[in-house]
């Protein structure tokens, strides 16, 4: 199955740049999400819970957030 989607962001670049870099933000916007604890300042533990029709499934998990490679994804400075 693929689904696609586009939207334009009325917002500029850089500060929607410095959002998507904010974890605390994105999980707001993640239905389901959520931040549980931060280890330190680049590690975060959270949980997610999907539901698709009957089904329920829920994972914990933990991991380091990292700064980008690439300013923008689509050929940005």
């Amino acid at each position: 199955m693929l689904i696609e989607n586009a939207f334009d962001v009325n917002a500029p670049p850089d500060r929607v740049y410095s959002f998507l870099l904010d974890v605390n933000q994105v999980v707001a916007c993640v239905p389901g999400a959520e931040l549980v604890d931060q280890v330190d300042p680049q590690t975060f533990k959270g949980k997610v819970k999907i539901k698709v029709g009957p089904v329920t499934i829920a994972y914990d998990g933990a991991g380091p957030h990292r700064g980008p490679r690439q300013r923008y994804a689509h050929g940005g400075p």
